[in-house]
Parts: C-alpha cells; structure tokens; sequence
C-alpha cells in the first residue's frame, strides 16, 4: 500500500498535480498536433506505466481528457500500436483497423496450428530425401 500513501501524498500538493497535468496535457496537444503517424518516442510515452500513474494523480478531469485525445487519434497509429493502446487504456481500435483485424484473425487455416517445420517443408521433400541414399528415384536413373 506505499505507492497508494504516495498517490495520495502527491494528490495533497497542488504544485505536484499541477506539474502532472501539464504533463498529460503536453501528450494531449502532441496526440492532437501529430501530422501522420505518431514517433515511437511518443508511443513508448503512452505505454509507459509512468503515464497511468500520472493519470491516476492528476484527476478524473485531465484524466478524461487525455482519453478523449487519444480515442480521437488513434487513427493515426499502426494497428500492432492501436492494438497496444487498446490493451492498456479503454479506447477503441479504429474501423478501418479493426476491419482488417477481424478478417486476418479470421483467416487462420489449419496450418496454422502446425510447427513451423511443417508448414515449411514440401510434401514430397521427405519422400526424396530417403529415396535419394539408395541410389535415387527410378525416373532418375532413367535418365542417365
């Protein structure tokens, strides 16, 4: 229960919850300024757990905020990202996104569930490669 009596603490300190929200509100005006997709130095901020934990000082308001934000721009990231922030704050993927994400995680066929190994290998490679020590396929010696 530390990291509640030091939430609480910093909550207390106007200056401290001031600085928080400066803070959350800076990653707002970047979400909201970013021309195409967002830098990986700004994901890396969004999916750090420092953020959560600012967001948690700061309030419901700057909390909110940032939320609406990030929900209103997150078409701006890659799926692999959008899914990322899905995961850790309640915002959803965007339609173009999820789109695409339901038909690819619908396309799995059987082979998706076999080991890699087997799925590289061509059928007839093993039929070959035993025949190959004893002296070759009939067409082979055929042929020569």
């Amino acid at each position: 229960m530390m990291v509640d009596q030091r939430i609480l603490a910093l909550q207390s300190d106007p200056m401290q919850v001031r600085s928080v929200n400066e803070f959350t509100d800076s990653l707002v005006r970047e979400l909201s300024a970013a021309e195409g997709t967002p830098g990986k130095v700004l994901m890396t901020e969004l999916l750090h757990a420092s953020l959560r934990r600012a967001l948690d000082i700061g309030g419901a308001e700057p909390k909110q905020r940032f939320l609406e934000a990030l929900a209103g721009n997150i078409h701006k990231f890659h799926l692999q990202e959008q899914q990322s922030l899905a995961r850790v704050f309640p915002v959803e993927i965007s339609s173009e996104y999820s789109n695409l994400a339901s038909f690819v995680g619908d396309s799995g066929g059987p082979e998706d569930s076999l080991p890699p190994t087997a799925v590289v290998a061509a059928p007839g490679a093993a039929t070959r490669t035993a025949a190959s020590p004893g002296g070759g396929s009939p067409g082979a010696l055929g042929t020569q």
